[in-house]
């Protein structure tokens, strides 16, 4: 991020961890500046001493943009699928999760319900990272990939279904 920057003579990236953007989200402006970056450093040690990476992930969720000036995952389940995050189901939280960190350039198949190719891969990259960690089951990932492109097939759905099909 500091080549990129001076290479281009302006701030660019900006290189923040979770916690320095929910410091900047929460507390700080959003002008470009080192005093900003400076006081979004200091106001990110101090959150990591006083809270777990639990409860600033949490924040997190709840303060970032998934598109369309939707804040929080609170209202992005209710924006784009009438819910309540509880009861999302996997493919519309995979669908929310899939936007971010880039939510203006990557919510174009969420808004027109039809994922782009690039959507296709997060997807089933994101579905595969959920069931390798334990947090969906062999059947549930299948069934996401089988109906997460808004109830079609995920690319690479017939892959997945063929490699586990026993041979003879």
């Amino acid at each position: 991020s500091i080549e990129t920057n001076m290479r281009s003579k302006r701030y660019k990236r900006g290189a923040s961890t979770i916690t320095q953007q929910v410091v900047k989200m929460a507390f700080l402006s959003r002008e470009k500046s080192l005093i900003r970056k400076s006081r979004e450093a200091c106001g990110a040690i101090l959150l990591d001493l006083f809270y777990s990476k639990s409860k600033i992930l949490e924040w997190y969720v709840n303060l970032i943009e998934f598109g369309d000036n939707v804040y929080g995952a609170k209202a992005a389940a209710q924006h784009y699928f009438q819910s309540r995050p509880s009861q999302l189901t996997i493919p519309q939280a995979i669908h929310l999760a899939l936007v971010v960190p880039s939510p203006n350039r990557w919510s174009k198949g969420l808004k027109a319900r039809s994922l782009t190719p690039f959507g296709h891969a997060r997807f089933f990259n994101i579905a595969l990272g959920m069931r390798r960690a334990g947090f969906i089951t062999e059947e549930q990932w299948r069934t996401a990939l089988a109906t997460g492109d808004f109830g079609r097939p995920i690319n690479g759905y017939d892959a997945v279904m063929a490699a586990e099909e026993p041979q003879e």
